[in-house]
């Protein structure tokens, strides 16, 4: 048997007819599409952050490293009126020098500025005659033995200053300054015309040659007072 129905049902919105036949039909309900926006009160949403070291804190380890000046060869001390002691002290080697105590030298050693393993000399260049060699090596052992020109430091001491009259400070002594590059003196020298006297004034020092010079770069004041040279 058969039944029929009729229906009337008005309504200006589409979605509440469209609604209506999906329930006489028996089809279940659409689902709502999301809204944008917040409709109601929400809880914020806490996101927890896993503690982790900080790469950019200083330690022990990022402290700066000291580095401790070599020990000084005290050569004499004395003891101003003042009460003051005075060293003189040998300046520290600035070139380096193999077993045989000679720094090295481009006419009779290998250009690496390597030494021997077995004998911790620096190598030999090849096709030099032991003359040259033996020469030249005697030469810079002499330069070697030269004393270093003696730099005077005034060292600290405890005086007893009294109340009245005011006593002025001790003279600081004069900063250190370095010698002057053996390449940079050289052209110097040239560039005044004062080879010569140059030559004169190393012999006098003990020196056979200028081209010892480079190995004893603590001489270059004294040989550029000797000579006059305008710095």
């Amino acid at each position: 048997m058969s039944y029929k129905y009729k229906f009337k049902f008005e309504t200006n919105d589409r979605s509440e007819f469209d609604e209506l036949m999906l329930k006489i039909a028996g089809a279940p309900k659409p689902m709502e599409e999301p809204k944008i926006g917040r409709t109601t009160a929400e809880e914020p949403i806490v996101q927890s952050i896993p503690k982790t070291e900080n790469l950019f804190c200083a330690t022990e380890d990022d402290a700066p490293i000291t580095v401790a000046p070599p020990p000084e060869t005290v050569l004499k001390t004395e003891t101003t009126e003042s009460g003051l002691e005075v060293h003189t002290v040998a300046p520290p080697p600035s070139v380096e020098k193999d077993s045989d105590g000679v720094h090295w030298d481009h006419r009779i050693h290998s250009s690496s500025k390597k030494t021997v393993k077995t004998t911790g000399k620096w190598a030999r260049r090849r096709n030099t005659p032991d003359e040259t060699y033996d020469q030249i090596t005697a030469e810079l052992k002499q330069a070697a033995a030269i004393p270093a020109p003696a730099v005077v430091k005034q060292a600290s001491a405890t005086v007893t200053i009294p109340a009245m009259p005011a006593v002025a400070p001790p003279p600081q002594p004069p900063a250190e300054s370095q010698p002057m590059p053996y390449p940079q003196f050289i052209t110097l020298v040239a560039t005044q015309g004062k080879m010569d006297a140059l030559k004169s004034a190393c012999t006098e020092a003990g020196l056979a040659g200028l081209e010892l010079i480079a190995g004893r770069p603590d001489l270059i004041p004294q040989l550029a007072e000797a000579i006059q040279l305008d710095a």
